[in-house]
C-alpha cells in the first residue's frame, strides 16, 4: 500500500465518466491519501483511515477502481462495485465517492472479448436503476453469454461504435434470443456502442414496449448492429422514438435490419443504414438522408411516408423500394400515405418498383428533386407502382414528380388508380443508346420534359424535349407549348418500319402516303401534262385518265390529255 497525494473530496473531476480523478494543482500534507490495489484490499482495510483510493476492481489498472470512503451509518448488501462491506466493522460500509454514469467496470466488467462479463453488466443495470442513471460501457469488447434484461433503465452509453462492444458468445450452442434487452424503458437512451450477435443470437436489441414502461420518447444514436441470425433491432410500439446514425447491416439469413410496427408516432431515422428489410408503422414516419434496403410498410391506417435525401434501394425479397403489405388473409390490407420523396437517389432493376405490394396507396408519390434510375440493360424494366397496388377510397389519387430526372424507368400504369404527372422533369439516354429504355406515360406533362434520343454528344441529346409554351395561341409567335428535336423526328409502325418524319431544322413534315383530313386526302398541287395549272384542295378521287373531283378553292384547268396529280 501506498498514499496518492489528494483526498477524495478535493479531487477534481473528469468530464467522461467512471475515469480516474485528476490531482489538484496545490499538493498539501492533508491532501495524502492511501492507496489500495483492489476491492478485496478495501474490504480488510483499516476503517481508521476513512477514505481510500482503490487502483482496479481485481488488478490495478483494470478500470473498477475509484475513490471509497467508509460511511459509518450505511447499510446494504456488497454489490461488489460501489457498495462494499468491511471485514473490520460490519456497522458500515465502503461507499464509492462519484458522478454521472455507472462504469461496469466498477463490477469487474473486464472488456477482453473471453471473460464472462455477463454479471458484472447486470449488476450495474440493478445498481443504475436505484437512482436512476444511465450505464457507461468502456472501450472493449464484451463477451455476453446470457441476455442482458434491463426493464425501465436509463440506457446505456458508450465509447463510440467501434469502440464499445457487447459480443454474444454463449456456452452452449443454443442462441440467445437477444443480446439486449431492453423493452419497456421510457425516456432513456441507447448510444455509441455496437451489438456483434456472432450469428449466436437471433435479435441484437429489443426495445419493444413492455411491462416496465411504454418504450416512449427514447433517443437511440451511434449504435452499430451485426450478425444476427433475424433482427438487428426490434422496436415494435416505440413511439416518439429517435434513430440516429444507425447501422445495421444486411445478416446473412436474416429477416429485418430493424422492425418498428408502432400503434402512434412520430418514427424519426436520421441519417441511419438499413442494408436489409426495414418494418414500419406509424402515424408518422420519416427517412432524413438514410439508406435503405426495401422499406416494409405494415399495419393498418394511415401511414405516412417521408423520405428526405438519402439512397434508397429495392429488397431482393418484394422487389420494391417500399413495400405495402397486406395483413396476411386479404381482408385488411396496409395503408398508407402520401408518400414524399425529396432530393433522394432511388434505384430499381428489372421487375421492380419504387412502390410495391398489395396494400392500398391514398393520395399517390409526390417526388422532388429526385434521381430515379432503373440499373437493369432490360428495356424500360423498372416500374414506378406495382399493378397490384390500390387506391381504393381515392380511385384519382394523382403521382407527381416535380424537377426529377429519369433514367432507363418505365411509369406506364397498369391499373387505372392512379395518374401521373411531371413537372419539370428530365429524361436521359446518354450513356445507353437505346430510346426503349424510357417510357413517361400515364398522366400530364407539364414545362420541360427530356424525350429519349442519340446524337453526336450530350448536348444534341438534351434538344428532345417537350416545352412549356409562351402564350395562349397557335401561330409562329406564340403557343401553348413546343416539341423540340434537334434534327428529325421518325414516325414508325409498331413492326419498325419508318412512315415519315418531321424535319425540325427545315419545318418540313414528310409522310410516305400523304396527308388526310376528315379522312380525306390532301392534294397539295395538280398540273396537268403541259404544266397549266395547279390547285391546293381536297381529292375525293385521284387516278390517270379519269375525271378529279376536287373539294377545297381554286380551279382546276384541265386541256387534254393525262392528269398529273402530285401530293
Amino acid at each position: 500500500m501506498f498514499q496518492l497525494l489528494f483526498k477524495a473530496t478535493q479531487y477534481l473531476k473528469c468530464t467522461q465518466p467512471g475515469l480516474a480523478v485528476v490531482l489538484p494543482k496545490k499538493i498539501k500534507k492533508s491532501n495524502i491519501m492511501n492507496s489500495l490495489n483492489n476491492l478485496n484490499d478495501l474490504r480488510n482495510a483499516a476503517v481508521s483511515s476513512a477514505t481510500y483510493y482503490v487502483l482496479g476492481h481485481s488488478t490495478p489498472g483494470d478500470g473498477g477502481g475509484g475513490v471509497f470512503n467508509f460511511i459509518t451509518t450505511q447499510g446494504g448488501v456488497d454489490n461488489n462495485g460501489t457498495l462494499i462491506t468491511s471485514n473490520i466493522n460490519p456497522n458500515g460500509r465502503w461507499v464509492r465517492s462519484f458522478e454521472g454514469a455507472i462504469n461496469i467496470r466498477w463490477f469487474g466488467a473486464k472488456g477482453n472479448s473471453t471473460t464472462d462479463d455477463t454479471a458484472a453488466i447486470n449488476a450495474a443495470i440493478t445498481y443504475s436503476t436505484t437512482l436512476p442513471a444511465p450505464v457507461y460501457i468502456p472501450t472493449g469488447v464484451y463477451r455476453i453469454t446470457q441476455t442482458i434484461v434491463t426493464g425501465n433503465f436509463r440506457g446505456f452509453i458508450g465509447d463510440g461504435k467501434t469502440s464499445s462492444t457487447f459480443f454474444a458468445n454463449p456456452t452452449t450452442s443454443t442462441p440467445l434470443a437477444i443480446v439486449l434487452d431492453v423493452r419497456g424503458m421510457d425516456r432513456g437512451i441507447l448510444r455509441d456502442f455496437r451489438v456483434d450477435c456472432n450469428q449466436k443470437a437471433n435479435v441484437g436489441i429489443n426495445t419493444d414496449y413492455g411491462t416496465g414502461g411504454g418504450s416512449l420518447n427514447n433517443s437511440y444514436s451511434n449504435v452499430f448492429i451485426e450478425n444476427y441470425k433475424n433482427t438487428g433491432w426490434q422496436a415494435n410500439d416505440n413511439n416518439d422514438c429517435y434513430f440516429e446514425r444507425i447501422a445495421i447491416p444486411y445478416s446473412s439469413g436474416s429477416e429485418a435490419s430493424l422492425k418498428s410496427i408502432a400503434s402512434g408516432g412520430p418514427l424519426q431515422f436520421l441519417n441511419c443504414n438499413f442494408l436489409n428489410h426495414v418494418y414500419v408503422a406509424s402515424q408518422n414516419t420519416s427517412f432524413v438522408d438514410c439508406v435503405t434496403g426495401g422499406i416494409i410498410v405494415y399495419g393498418p391506417g394511415f401511414n405516412v411516408i417521408k423520405y428526405e435525401g438519402g439512397y434508397a434501394f429495392p429488397s431482393g425479397v418484394n422487389n420494391s423500394v417500399i413495400f405495402i403489405a397486406g395483413d396476411g388473409n386479404g381482408t385488411s390490407p396496409t395503408e398508407a400515405g402520401p408518400i414524399t420523396f425529396s432530393g433522394s437517389h432511388i434505384e430499381v432493376s428489372a421487375n421492380q418498383y419504387l412502390i410495391g405490394g398489395t396494400g392500398r396507396l391514398h393520395y399517390g408519390v409526390n417526388a422532388t428533386g429526385c434521381h430515379l434510375l432503373s440499373l437493369s440493360e432490360a428495356a424500360a424494366s423498372g416500374g414506378i407502382i406495382s399493378p397490384a397496388v390500390t387506391s381504393v377510397y381515392y380511385p384519382a389519387a394523382t403521382n407527381v414528380f416535380t424537377n426529377c430526372w429519369f433514367w432507363k424507368i418505365n411509369t406506364a400504369l397498369t391499373n387505372g388508380g392512379f395518374t401521373n404527372q411531371y413537372v419539370n422533369c428530365y429524361v436521359d439516354t446518354y450513356y445507353f443508346n437505346e430510346p426503349n429504355y424510357l417510357k413517361l406515360t400515364g398522366g400530364d406533362v407539364k414545362n420541360v420534359l427530356g424525350l429519349p434520343g442519340v446524337g453526336e454528344d450530350y448536348l444534341s441529346r438534351a434538344n428532345n424535349r417537350f416545352m412549356n409554351g409562351n402564350g395562349d395561341n397557335a401561330c409562329y409567335s406564340e403557343n401553348n407549348m413546343y416539341l423540340r428535336g434537334h434534327w428529325g423526328l421518325g414516325l414508325q409502325g409498331p413492326d419498325g418500319t419508318v412512315n415519315g418524319f418531321i424535319d425540325f431544322r427545315l419545318g418540313k413534315i414528310d409522310l410516305k402516303d400523304g396527308f388526310y383530313i376528315n379522312k380525306q386526302k390532301l392534294v397539295s398541287l395538280i398540273t396537268d401534262e403541259s404544266g397549266h395549272g395547279n390547285i391546293n384542295g381536297l381529292a375525293e378521287y385521284v387516278d390517270n385518265g379519269s375525271a378529279v373531283k376536287v373539294l377545297g378553292v381554286g380551279k382546276l384547268y384541265h386541256t387534254s390529255g393525262t392528269v398529273k396529280i402530285t401530293y
